[in-house]
């Protein structure tokens, strides 16, 4: 039988969506993210955004998969390449995106979060 998701996610349904959940552990980790939203009610809990500082960016999209705990992470660095990864630490998931948000280089996100990679 497949975990359910409250199994797998039980930080995420307590805090009730994923954007929450994101925005509690930056609070906890003293960190920025702006305000995360969510792209649906229907799918709250499963996927979350993160706004670029400079309004013309687009957003680094959070997302959990289900079978088991994994985030995954799909953006664009500033030099436009393309910032994935999977990790099943939404701490670190949070220290790629606060980096991302402040500007860095792919590089430097990657040294922020290993988990990351370019393609």
């Amino acid at each position: 039988m497949e975990p359910s998701f409250t199994e797998l996610y039980p930080d995420i349904v307590a805090a009730g969506s994923l954007a929450a959940a994101l925005e509690r552990t930056a609070a906890e980790l003293g960190l920025d993210l702006g305000e995360v939203q969510f792209a649906d009610p229907m799918v709250l809990l499963e996927w979350a955004s993160i706004p670029h500082v400079l309004a013309a960016g687009r957003p680094l999209w959070v997302r959990t998969t289900p079978f088991e705990r994994v985030f995954g992470i799909d953006g664009r660095a500033p030099g436009g390449e393309p910032l994935r990864g999977n990790t099943p630490d939404l701490s670190e998931v949070v220290r790629a995106a606060a980096a991302w948000r402040g500007g860095a280089s792919l590089r430097e996100v990657r040294q922020a979060a290993t988990f990351v990679n370019g393609a």
